[in-house]
């Protein structure tokens, strides 16, 4: 989340400890579904930061009764 400072200045103010948390959901996810993807991203990089986006328009569901290929 990013908000404007309370003193009306041009500053904003963005929630790390909402990101870490979301990005650690998506990490369990990531690795629920393409263990390769994180595996490959932790090797290469010294700090992960996984953000969720989609090209649908919505945040992606989960099936229960589809099983992954």
């Amino acid at each position: 989340m990013i908000r404007a400072a309370k003193s009306g200045d041009h500053l904003a103010v963005l929630d790390l400890d909402r990101i870490e948390r979301i990005s650690g959901k998506v990490r369990e996810l990531l690795l629920n579904v393409t263990p390769e993807v994180v595996s490959t991203a932790e090797d290469f990089a010294e700090e992960v930061v996984y953000i969720p986006v989609s090209a649908l328009g919505h945040s992606p569901e989960k099936y229960p009764d589809k099983a992954a290929s």
